[in-house]
């Protein structure tokens, strides 16, 4: 699977990332890039700007994506998505 289907996989299943997570979970340096990629692929990312204290006590900004349904309603069939995106990938195969 590729890092973007599993960035994908990820947020449809209803979790949120961040920079950090991506890179601890999927090894992935450039999640901006994938999220733009899988944004001009129609998919509905939303996205989160906070600010937190790095280790010099300095506030930074961070962002945090999660998957949106239609209308930002939260998607609660992430399963059945799921399932279409590996029947894609399989297809592909």
């Amino acid at each position: 699977m590729t890092q973007k289907n599993e960035i994908l996989n990820h947020l449809v299943s209803g979790n949120t990332l961040t920079s950090l997570q991506a890179f601890e979970l999927f090894g992935c340096t450039r999640l901006a890039a994938t999220i733009h990629r899988l944004r001009k692929e129609g998919h509905p990312i939303s996205s989160e700007t906070f600010s937190v204290k790095n280790r010099y006590d300095q506030s930074t900004n961070i962002v945090r994506y999660c998957y949106k349904g239609q209308g930002n309603v939260e998607v609660t069939n992430a399963e059945s998505i799921i399932t279409q995106i590996n029947e894609v990938q399989v297809s592909v195969l």
